[in-house]
């Protein structure tokens, strides 16, 4: 899991940001400069969402010493203002998206999520896995509809992890859940649509099953499917 870094003075804000990439991200946070900068430098991040205005030492400075040191994260920068010199310097700060504040945390979120995509493309997209899982009847009102995305993504980034050990509970840590329940509910999820779904795709994704696949089965078959033939 890749390591984000919330530098921002307002603490509610900041808990906030905290709370809503949580699942996505191993998340630091920080509400002064100094301590932005160490953070960064020290735990290698990834990306980071840097408040402008921090006390001690401003997300500019900060930055720019950052740069010096080697580090280049992700960077989306928040302020209630910007001026035609933050704009000068984004683009060679490696500033990849600028939010003025007051602004919504899934707005940030969001934009977050997009930026990482487009710079460390996966072959397997969580729209393309959306798309895939709703054509084969998988749907959204099932309970293991979210972990079983999760899982997908997951897997698309590493193959080789282990279902049990490694997976099950990072998705879990991701939805707020227990391994057990993301097993037992992805489970179901793939029960009810094989029994309700368009059963010719299903045969198409699956022809020499009768039942069920496992959630083994299932995972690999569909990044399978996604990374190679034309399927809709």
């Amino acid at each position: 899991m890749q390591t984000l870094l919330i530098a921002d003075s307002n603490d509610a804000f900041r808990q906030q940001l905290a709370d809503a990439f949580q699942p996505y991200y191993r998340t630091l946070t920080c509400g002064n400069g100094q301590e932005a900068l160490d953070l960064l430098c020290q735990e290698n991040c990834d990306c980071l969402v840097l408040d402008l205005m921090l006390p001690e030492l401003d997300g500019i400075s900060m930055l720019e010493t950052a740069v010096s040191r080697g580090v280049r994260p992700i960077v989306i920068a928040i302020s209630p203002l910007f001026t035609q010199y933050t704009f000068d310097v984004a683009e060679s700060l490696g500033i990849g998206y600028m939010i003025r504040r007051p602004c919504p945390v899934q707005a940030v979120v969001t934009r977050m999520l997009d930026l990482e995509q487009r710079v460390n493309p996966a072959w397997a997209s969580r729209e393309q896995i959306n798309r895939f899982l709703l054509w084969l009847g998988v749907s959204t009102v099932y309970n293991g509809y979210l972990p079983l995305v999760e899982a997908l993504m997951l897997l698309a980034e590493n193959p080789s992890q282990s279902i049990t050990k490694v997976l099950y509970p990072e998705v879990a840590k991701r939805i707020g859940s227990g391994s057990k329940a993301v097993e037992r509910n992805i489970r179901s999820a793939i029960e009810h649509a094989w029994n309700s779904g368009n059963a010719e795709r299903w045969q198409k994704i699956f022809p020499e099953l009768n039942e069920r696949p496992s959630n083994s089965l299932f995972f690999s078959r569909v990044l399978e499917t996604l990374s190679g033939s034309h399927w809709e």
